[in-house]
């Protein structure tokens, strides 16, 4: 990161330019450039200038346009990032400017309250060569008495007025992941979510243009707030024509109380810059997490091939049918087998079931061993059951409001009723800490799957600020789990995708993109999921399985289920003990397509090559940095008249270089080598053999 400062001007440069300048009374800061790269602090407008005379505004009024960080006080009238109520009653804050600091690539701004010993620190990151810029607010109360702060966002972004169009991700479950694209009005646009998770009715992400960018090319601008609980976005276009995305946690139900001393520091939220387009947007976004945010050992590993127990057994599983199950698996070339839900003596109690598995699971784990795999299980941790040890030891810590019962959940086929466990609570946090912590340390655990399959409700009990403590209590949990077991593999679900930020990504490796994994609807997932998380990323239990014929009551080919698996981290749900031999071979092929592509799958830039929403179908391109090798998915879901599902071109091949094609599907349809450039000018034209199905084809650079 290079940061240029001039006389209270200052300018974050690298692959993107982004400044603003502190005004001349020594307030708030106010933006100036977000954009391309190539200028000097010299060359910036200053605040006068961008907070120009508009009619039917006061010097006041326009002073409080393009705010880099807008707190309420006097004639502030836009979204506000900051809003405070102090001891003596007053509900605004004027901010003066203290200085700055610049250690480790982070850029510090303080300020003080006018009259109240009341500190905000503005923090600044330059991240991806300076194509992304990182934000942060630190709250401090040095007041002597509590504040209220009924909104604590983490920035604002203010944006070029040519930009009209904002994309989102929206959805439920079974269809999380929607991108939809709008024009944007002169109002506030509220996204949010207020489910306690961080989806999946939305997702903490936005992206502006000016209407007419595409994949491979057009300015935009983009941001995500890393954030695993209740957030909110507000888009607004003012009818002045500026443009904000103000963001943090969601203020709703949500205030929070800061005592004397006490300090407060928002999560991050990541805002970025490029002209290439909405693809490399995304490309952007996925080099951070592989570089920054994953843990290390898994940055660029693959991931293994799993078997989940689930369609096979369901929640009746015992030591025996799970060994038996295990033989088959070994018999496919699985990885890692897990066991999903039913292991546990019950939601709550961590501990194997004492009649099915009166041995515990140690020897399942070094069974899977002897068959070359590695061994994992489910676990629902912010359940548990009425009848559990630990409702009967702490029913307090069930989320719920003073004097009221808590809200019950029932579960027909496992014959279950649970109510939500709160985190917030330091002592509950340590508890869960310790269970897991043994569960996988006896029991050679090598991979865990959390799920979640509740949202927030009654969140009331006294003393605990829930919304947030719970989000801060279930990272640090997570947090501790990774130092101690860095080779564990963890996976993010939460009633599939319904965490969906990139902060989970700290802790996780491997999250549950939906548990709606039927192979028409997987591509158009892959095409919001990607917006902003890596493709390898995504897992799920049963991607060539029936567990998902209920919602479209279609069947889908087996090879077609494994093509829409092998976009992200593979896994089979099929019961295995109900295929036929022919079945057997089949997913025994598909997991030696695996461990041929996935180091391209893991280490490539990823393309959306051509959308699902297409009449030729989804197309996806991934290539080595090197550009020596590349896989191509493609889904024919909409073939008509016996024609072809169309040509289409690849993108950034090496012009210079020669490409062997082999179809990893297909094994009879031959394709001539072709040169980088005729892969980017002219491109291919997939032959499908049939409706609904799918090809996958290895490219090669030849030597």
């Amino acid at each position: 990161m290079e940061i240029q400062q001039k006389n209270n001007r200052f300018l974050i440069t690298g692959k993107s330019a982004y400044g603003f300048e502190i005004p001349p009374d020594g307030g708030l800061p106010v933006h100036l450039y977000w954009g391309e790269p190539g200028i000097a602090v010299e060359d910036l407008p200053s605040a006068a200038e961008v907070q120009h005379k508009r009619s039917g505004t006061t010097e006041n009024m326009r002073r409080s346009f393009l705010n880099e960080y807008p707190v309420f006080f006097g004639e502030q009238y836009a979204e506000c990032a900051l809003k405070l109520t102090f001891a003596s009653g007053v509900r605004g804050a004027e901010f003066q400017f203290c200085g700055f600091s610049c250690e480790e690539d982070v850029l510090k701004l303080e300020f003080r309250e006018k009259k109240e010993n009341f500190t905000l620190s503005l923090l600044y990151r330059s991240l991806e060569n300076g194509s992304l810029i990182g934000r942060q607010a630190l709250l401090r109360n040095d007041t002597g008495h509590t504040v209220q702060v009924e909104q604590y966002g983490s920035a604002a972004w203010q944006l070029p007025e040519r930009c009209c169009r904002l994309t989102q991700l929206c959805g439920h479950w079974a269809g999380e992941w929607q991108t939809e694209r709008v024009s944007i009005p002169r109002c506030k646009t509220v996204l949010e979510n207020r489910t306690g998770l961080s989806g999946p009715f939305h997702a903490p992400f936005f992206a502006v243009d000016d209407g007419n960018a595409s994949e491979r090319q057009g300015e935009v601008f983009f941001g995500t707030l890393l954030w695993s609980g209740d957030w909110s976005m507000t888009v607004e276009k003012d009818t002045f024509q500026h443009l904000s995305v103000t963001g943090g946690i969601n203020p709703f139900d949500n205030a929070l109380s800061l005592a004397d001393g006490e300090e407060f520091l928002t999560p991050l939220f990541l805002g970025g810059y490029t002209r290439g387009g909405f693809g490399e947007m995304s490309r952007l976004l996925h080099r951070y997490q592989k570089r920054e945010l994953l843990p290390e050992y898994w940055r660029e590993r693959p991931r293994p091939f799993l078997y989940n127990t689930w369609d096979a057994l369901v929640s009746n599983v015992n030591e025996d049918n799970v060994r038996e199950l295990m033989k088959l698996a070994a018999s496919v070339n699985t990885e890692l087998f897990v066991i999903d839900d039913g292991w546990q003596e019950n939601l709550g109690d961590w501990r194997p079931h004492h009649e099915k598995f009166p041995r515990g699971l140690a020897p399942l784990a070094e069974e899977a061993k002897k068959l070359n795999m590695l061994f994992g299980v489910w676990v629902e941790l912010e359940s548990f059951e009425l009848k559990s040890e630990l409702y009967s030891a702490h029913p307090e810590w069930a989320m719920s409001y003073p004097g009221r019962e808590p809200f019950q959940r029932y579960r027909a086929g496992e014959d279950r009723t649970s109510v939500m466990l709160n985190l917030g609570y330091p002592e509950a946090a340590e508890f869960f800490y310790q269970s897991l912590h043994k569960l996988i340390r006896e029991n050679h655990i090598d991979y865990l799957k959390i799920d979640n399959n509740c949202y927030f409700s009654s969140p009331g009990n006294p003393g605990i600020h829930t919304r947030v403590a719970h989000v801060q209590n279930l990272h640090r949990i997570f947090e501790r789990l990774n130092k101690d077991f860095p080779h564990v593999l963890f996976e993010n679900c939460a009633a599939g995708g319904c965490r969906a930020d990139l902060a989970m990504s700290r802790y996780f490796a491997r999250i549950n993109r939906s548990d709606n994994q039927e192979a028409l609807d997987v591509p158009r997932f892959h095409e919001g999921f990607t917006l902003f998380h890596a493709p390898f990323m995504a897992g799920g239990a049963c991607h060539i399985s029936n567990s998902m014929k209920l919602l479209n009551h279609r069947d889908m080919p087996l090879d077609t289920q494994a093509a829409a698996g092998l976009l992200g981290s593979f896994a089979c749900g099929k019961a295995l003990n109900r295929c036929t031999a022919e079945e057997l071979e089949k997913i025994r092929s598909y997991t030696e397509i695996y461990r041929k592509i996935r180091h391209i799958t893991v280490r490539g830039e990823f393309y959306r090559l051509r959308s699902a929403d297409t009449p030729d179908g989804a197309v996806f391109l991934y290539l080595l940095p090197e550009k020596t090798e590349a896989v191509v998915f493609a889904f024919g879901n909409k073939l008509h008249y016996g024609e072809d599902a169309g040509s289409f071109r690849l993108q950034d091949m090496d012009d210079s270089k020669r490409y062997q094609i082999t179809s990893l599907m297909h094994r009879d349809t031959q394709y001539h080598p072709q040169s980088g450039a005729a892969l980017n000018r002219i491109g291919l034209t997939v032959d499908f053999k049939k409706d609904r199905d799918a090809e996958i084809l290895y490219i090669k650079a030849e030597q």
